[in-house]
């Protein structure tokens, strides 16, 4: 099979693990027909931007070409999606969409993109690889390394190639000054030697620009992020040249341990460099640039996670090179999903059929990612999604569950949900019930602190159908279908803040022979009888409660060979969701040193980008002015929202005049603080329409006078509390008062000085 990335690396010759012999025979037999390539359509310029047309006429070329997976390594703010559903609109076709979660996962809740937000795509985030191919840098002094002695600098390399890098013997120095992010002062002790200095502050690409132009001969990065954080490629722009000097990266403690010798005045020589396969220190577990969600309906998603950290991919110039991102998470998940088509090429049905197919083919047989530290806790959905895809499960498994995964409701004590499985296959089955929770995640200034990870979860117990009894082993006969329910129960504790708790309902596959055993093991109750009663289902075999049949196999296959594990995720927030605010709780710093105070949002204008800081200051303009946009509206968020509306007072009577819709969705101000304009604004270059209060005309222009102005927000509304929605729709509004006041004058807002209009213009900066 042949995959390629909307970049254009290639990825061949796909491996898949299989736990038997017997599945791998199974699945290449399955698999023994034409080998599937993908057809490739590029739509990026050479910078690395695209355009909405463009990928819609590719995605239109896809489909006549008749490609049945598209893999779009891409994508941008979930605020600037493609303006349609572009996804639903292929998934009527039976076309299959893997699309990049995004890299902003180090700013923490909602740093999806789109088109991953799309409901029919399969949003993929990565993990690190298990192993990654880079560099040893051999050096003449020991070193201490978390309490290991070593004279090896463990790296990752811009560019790889099978033979030994290069022989160096040649002297590590620390740059002047230490960032590298300014002109380098000491250029005679860099040139010609290897430089070692810190990622951050500025780019890497501009370090290196710096010490190349200060004769370095080669350039090592250390990770200015604790261990284990390691950085698997480098920020470097294709515009510096194939023909630069080799650069490096190594973990943080590496770097600390020789910039400290360094330092001290102790002479380091780097003495040869080759490549080398290490243990990635993160290995299978959620990259940190991964995107974290969830939807702003409260959908999962990432819907599972790839391998996309330190993967090895061509570049020009004949060589390799480390490679990070749900970009090149995003192309494996592309291959598994035409491995998975493929092998069900027979069964699937047409349209919508197959998209659902393989949602609850790889969401069920994904593998919660449990901690590194602390394997009673799996990483939380919101970031892992479903968990690591497993292909071979995917293709294999005969068992379907509806649904694939639960959004509860949010803010209840108990939630109970019916789980109805179906075994298509040819053997009876039997698995052992059970839950792995995941890490609840705070949402208090998410987007403004790194999340608190809390090591609280919600308890889950299954029963039958009726709720008669407890159940702890499910027993499905060939071609049977089985109801069960699933109660999930949340504590006080975890109620008393608003989190994000999930986690993974488990079936471990267990001997059917056996099943009543462990049953009555479990339940203290006489197997045959317990078994006999424990299932209520939808199929009338079932209601003789048929002795299962005995397999002729070993139990290691039948406890891995027919049925994988599979799981079921879950996502709920611990308060209702239409009570989380939608507004910053704390104040936000903007890069001048000035400070935005909560609970408000800010009167702009667009002439200079200086916003109202308080109540009483008043920007000025002139009907001409407001006709062009002159000014909008500003606040910072603390989760998505669907839409807004703009409620408009006279200043001096503090009458209603009359109200005017924003559009939406409203573009975010980014997870650190408030962005430049109008990414931070709400209704940029409003022209002064509104619907007046008392309906004497449809639309009416802002006329000459003093203006307030209060924003009403429109809160997404989760998908388990749509019904509770529907009885209670002012819980999802929230009026935000406006800092400043307008005043729309014949004058010449431009006359003047800005003291002369009674405020002081405080632009707003980036992150």
């Amino acid at each position: 099979m042949q995959v390629v990335d909307t970049y254009g690396h290639v990825m061949t010759g796909m491996a898949v693990k299989v736990a038997t012999a017997e599945e791998g025979r199974r699945l290449a037999q399955l698999l023994k027909a034409d080998s599937a390539v993908a057809a490739v359509h590029p739509v990026f310029k050479y910078q690395g931007f695209t355009q909405n047309s463009w990928l819609l006429s590719a995605l239109e070329r896809a489909v006549k070409d008749r490609m049945s997976v598209i893999n779009l390594s891409m994508g941008t703010s979930w605020t600037a999606p493609l303006g349609l559903t572009f996804t639903t609109r292929l998934a009527r076709q039976g076309v299959l969409v893997a699309a990049a979660a995004g890299n902003s996962g180090d700013d923490g809740l909602w740093t999806y993109g789109s088109p991953a937000s799309e409901p029919d795509s399969f949003a993929v985030g990565s993990t690190d690889n298990t192993f990654s191919l880079g560099a040893a840098l051999v050096l003449d002094t020991e070193i201490r390394v978390r309490g290991q002695a070593t004279n090896v600098m463990a790296a990752t390399a811009r560019a790889l190639m099978q033979n030994p890098l290069f022989s160096m013997g040649r002297e590590l120095v620390l740059p002047q000054p230490r960032s590298g992010c300014d002109t380098i002062t000491n250029k005679a002790a860099v040139a010609g030697k290897v430089v070692l200095v810190s990622s951050g502050e500025c780019s890497e690409n501009d370090k290196a620009i710096n010490l190349i132009k200060a004769g370095a001969a080669s350039v090592v990065f250390y990770d200015n992020r604790p261990y284990p954080a390691f950085k698997q490629s480098m920020n470097i722009d294709e515009s510096i040249g194939q023909t630069a000097p080799q650069m490096f990266c190594v973990d943080q403690d590496t770097g600390l341990a020789v910039t400290k010798l360094l330092a001290a005045g102790k002479k380091i020589t780097v003495k040869r460099v080759a490549t080398k396969k290490y243990l990635n220190p993160n290995a299978d577990h959620p990259s940190w640039f991964s995107s974290w969600g969830p939807d702003a309906e409260l959908r999962m998603l990432p819907t599972f996670s790839a391998p996309g950290g330190g993967l090895l991919s061509s570049i020009p110039g004949n060589n390799f090179a480390l490679y990070q991102g749900t970009s090149m998470a995003t192309p494996y998940a592309t291959g598994a999903l035409a491995l998975w088509r493929h092998a069900n090429a027979k069964k699937l049905g047409s349209g919508r059929q197959a998209l659902e197919a393989a949602k609850t083919a790889f969401i069920t047989t994904a593998a919660p990612i449990k901690l590194a530290n602390d394997t009673r806790f799996a990483h939380s959905v919101v970031q892992a999604g479903a968990g690591m895809i497993q292909v071979s499960s995917a293709i294999t498994n005969t068992i379907t569950v509806t649904p694939s995964y639960l959004s509860l409701p949010t803010g209840t004590v108990e939630s109970t949900s019916t789980l109805t499985f179906t075994n298509t296959g040819s053997r009876p089955c039997a698995y052992q019930l059970g839950h792995t929770p995941a890490v609840s995640v705070s949402t208090e200034n998410a987007w403004y602190e790194k999340e608190e990870m809390l090591k609280i979860a919600a308890t889950v117990k299954f029963t039958t159908n009726t709720g008669s009894r407890e159940l702890h082993v499910l027993h499905i006969q060939p071609g049977e279908t089985v109801a069960i329910k699933a109660v999930v129960t949340t504590s006080e504790k975890l109620r008393a803040a608003p989190v994000f708790y999930s986690g993974y309902l488990t079936l471990t596959p267990i001997q059917p022979r056996r099943a009543a055993e462990l049953e009555a093991t479990l339940q203290g109750t006489p197997g045959r009888r317990m078994l006999q009663e424990t299932l209520d289902t939808t199929s009338t075999a079932a209601a003789a409660a048929t002795e299962p049949q005995d397999l002729d196999a070993t139990d290691a296959e039948q406890s891995q060979l027919w049925f994988p594990p599979l799981s079921i995720p879950y996502l709920s927030l611990s308060q209702k969701y239409s009570s989380l605010s939608v507004l910053a709780e704390r104040k936000v710093d903007v890069p001048e040193g000035r400070v935005l105070v909560s609970d408000a949002a800010y009167l702009c204008s667009l002439y200079d980008g200086s916003c109202a800081m308080k109540e009483s200051d008043s920007l000025t303009t002139d009907p001409f002015s407001m006709e062009m946009g002159s000014h909008t509206f500003a606040l910072p968020l603390t989760r998505p929202v669907r839409s807004a509306y703009l409620e408009i007072y006279n200043a001096d009577s503090g009458a209603l005049i009359g109200s005017t819709d924003i559009e939406g969705p409203i573009p975010w101000g980014g997870p650190k603080g408030l962005m430049q304009l109008p990414e931070m604004v709400t209704g940029a270059y409003w022209a002064g329409e509104y619907a007046p209060a008392n309906r004497a005309a449809k639309t009416a222009k802002l006329g000459l006078g003093t203006y307030r102005f209060v924003l009403v927000l429109r809160k997404h509304v989760a998908v388990g509390d749509r019904a509770a929605a529907l009885a209670s729709p002012q819980a999802y509004l929230q009026k935000v008062d406006v800092l400043g006041r307008l005043t729309v004058t014949n004058a010449n807002p431009d006359a003047g000085n800005s003291a002369d209009r009674g405020f002081t213009p405080i632009p707003v900066g980036g992150k």
